[in-house]
C-alpha cells in the first residue's frame, strides 16, 4: 500500500511502496517495485527502509538528480502501528540492477503526522504536505531542517500534488464524508499554498470503515498522461463462508482422500480406501496429473517416513502404487507441492520444494514416465525467490495451454495467479481472483481442473481447518463465475 512512484520512464518505472499494518504483516517495513509499463508491478522481496522495534510507512521522495532519492516517511517508534506517528527520511540509490541500499539521514523533523508528499522547489529546497488533524505544509531550504508555512489548504488528507506547468498545481487527496464514506476529490493552486477546491475524480469508498483507503499518488506518465494509483479495498465474496479445495477433507479424526468422482453428488474416498487405510498418509494437494493414458495418477505422501509414492487407478480404484521417481531418503529432504503441464509437451511437470529453505524446482520426467528427466527453475525464477513463498497449485489458468502456478506469499497470506508466459519464464502476478490477504488466510487451493466442462481452468479450495470443500468455476480471466459446495 502507500504507493509512490519516483520514477516513470518508457520501459523503467520505480515505486516505493509499504506493507499493511495487518496484525499479521507487521512490522510495516518500505519496499522498492518495478515495471515496464506501470500497469504489472514486481516487488522486490528485500526490504528497503525498516525501523526497529518500529513500523515504516507512507513513503514520498525528491530526485537528488544524482540517481539518488530522498525519501520521507512516516515512523512509529513501538509495534503498534497507529500511534506515535513521526515523519524522518533517509537516502535511497541504486547499488545493482534489481538492489538499492538505504542510508538514514539521522535527523529530527519535529513533525508528527502521515502521509507525506514531498515536492521538489530547486535549488535543494523540498515542501512537505503532511497529513494528521487536517493538513498542514513545511518548507525546508536544504531539505532536513522544516518550517511550517502558512497556508489554506482544502478539508482531506493523504495529498499528492503534480506540476501541470507553470504556476499551475493540481491536489489529489481524500475527501471524508460525516458517514465515514471517502472519496477522492481534486484542488488547484498557483502558489503551492492556497489551495482551492476543484472537483471530485469519481474514485469514491462507500464503505464506512477505519481500514486504510484512498492515499492516492499522482504524477505524469511518460505519454504526458496524468496516472493515479490508490489503495484500495478488494471486497470480499458473499459466498466465501466455505471454502473450495478437493482430495482432501476431515472424515472422523483422519484426514482421508477424497474425490467426486462426477460433476455432482456426494464424493467418496478417493481410490475406494478406507478412512483407515488414508490415516497414515497425505495426498499432495493438486497433483492428480496425466502420464498420457487419461488415468488419474496422484502423489500421496507416508507422513512418518515421508516418502511419496505415485498411485495408478482406473475409475477411482487403486491398481498400484511406486516410489516418486524411484526416490526414498531424498523425501526426507524435498517435498512435491503441485504437478501440471509446464511446458504444454502433454505430460505433467512435478514442483518440487526444498523442506529446510523453502526453495522450489521443477522436474521433467521422460515421456510422462516415472523417471526423472531434468531438474530445473521454476519459470525461470531463481529457486531462492520461493524462500518465503508456497506453490499451492498449478493449472491452466488463461487458456493458452501452458500451466500457471497458484502461489501463497507465507507472511501476508495472499495467493497470487502467477502466470506462465509459455517460454519458460513468469508473465504477470495477480491476487489470485482478487481475492484480499484476509480471504486467502482462511482458504487454501487444493486442486484444479475443469469441472464443468466449460474448457476454462476451475479450482478446489478448502477452509484451513478442512472442514468444507468447495468447487471454484473459472472464467479464464482471473475471476469466478460461480462457486459450488462439495458434498
Amino acid at each position: 500500500m502507500d504507493p509512490h512512484v519516483i520514477k516513470a520512464t518508457a520501459g523503467d518505472w520505480l515505486m516505493l511502496v509499504s506493507t499493511t499494518p495487518s496484525t499479521t504483516r507487521l512490522p510495516q517495513q518500505i519496499f522498492m517495485a518495478r515495471s515496464s509499463d506501470g500497469i504489472t508491478w514486481q516487488v522486490n522481496t528485500n526490504v528497503l527502509i525498516n525501523v526497529p522495534g518500529g513500523n515504516a510507512l507512507d513513503p514520498t521522495a525528491v530526485d537528488l538528480g544524482d540517481g539518488s532519492y530522498r525519501v520521507y516517511y512516516a515512523a512509529t517508534p513501538t509495534a503498534d502501528p497507529f500511534s506515535g506517528f513521526y515523519l524522518t527520511s533517509g537516502v535511497i540509490r541504486a547499488t545493482s540492477a534489481t538492489d538499492w541500499s538505504f542510508t538514514p539521514d539521522n535527523v529530527s523533523f519535529g513533525i508528527s503526522g502521515v502521509s507525506p508528499e514531498a515536492m521538489a522547489l530547486g535549488g535543494g529546497a523540498v515542501r512537505l504536505y503532511v497529513s494528521g488533524e487536517g493538513m498542514k505544509v513545511y518548507r525546508s531550504a536544504n531539505g532536513l531542517a522544516f518550517n511550517q508555512e502558512s497556508s489554506v489548504l482544502p478539508n482531506g488528507s493523504d495529498p499528492s500534488v503534480i506540476d501541470l506547468g507553470v504556476g499551475d498545481l493540481r491536489m489529489y487527496y481524500v475527501n471524508q464524508g460525516a458517514d465515514g464514506s471517502k472519496e477522492i476529490n481534486t484542488a488547484r493552486s498557483t502558489n503551492g499554498l492556497d489551495w482551492a477546491f476543484e472537483g471530485h475524480t469519481g474514485i469514491t469508498n462507500p464503505i464506512t470503515s477505519n481500514r486504510a483507503w484512498g492515499v492516492p499518488d499522482s504524477f505524469v506518465d511518460p505519454a504526458g498522461k496524468t496516472r493515479l494509483y490508490w489503495v484500495d479495498i478488494p471486497s470480499v465474496p458473499p459466498v466465501l463462508t466455505v471454502s473450495v479445495p478437493i482430495f482432501s477433507q476431515v472424515s472422523g479424526n483422519n484426514t482421508a482422500g477424497k474425490v467426486q468422482t462426477g460433476a455432482t453428488g456426494q464424493s467418496v474416498n478417493f481410490l475406494q480406501l478406507s478412512d483407515a487405510d488414508w490415516a497414515p498418509y497425505d495426498l499432495v494437494a493438486s497433483t492428480a496429473c496425466m502420464n498420457g493414458d487419461n488415468e488419474i495418477n496422484a502423489v500421496v505422501m507416508d507422513r512418518t517416513s515421508r516418502i511419496h509414492y505415485l498411485t495408478h487407478s482406473v475409475s477411482n480404484s487403486l491398481t498400484g502404487y511406486e516410489n516418486l521417481f524411484g526416490l526414498t531418503a531424498e523425501w526426507s529432504t524435498y517435498a512435491v507441492d503441485a504437478a501440471a503441464d509446464m511446458d504444454a509437451d502433454g505430460y505433467a511437470e512435478y514442483l518440487v520444494h526444498d523442506r529446510g529453505n523453502g526453495y522450489a524446482y521443477q522436474v521433467s520426467t521422460q515421456g510422462g514416465s516415472n523417471q526423472v528427466k531434468s531438474v530445473s527453475t521454476v519459470l525461470g525464477l531463481d529457486p531462492s525467490v520461493f524462500g518465503n513463498y508456497l506453490i499451492e497449485a498449478a493449472g491452466d489458468g488463461n487458456g493458452d495451454g501452458y500451466a500457471d502456478l497458484f502461489v501463497r506469499d507465507l507472511g501476508y497470506q495472499v495467493v497470487y495467479f502467477v502466470e506462465n508466459n509459455g517460454a519458460g519464464g513468469c508473465g504477470r502476478v495477480l491476487p489470485l481472483l482478487r481475492f484480499s490477504a484476509d480471504v486467502w488466510a482462511e482458504y487454501n487451493v487444493e486442486s484444479t481442473g475443469d469441472y464443468n466442462n466449460d474448457g476454462l481452468l476451475d479450482l478446489v479450495i478448502q477452509d484451513t481447518a478442512k472442514t468444507a470443500s468447495y468447487k471454484v468455476f473459472g472464467t479464464g480471466s482471473n475471476s469466478y463465475s460461480a462457486i459450488e459446495y462439495i458434498p
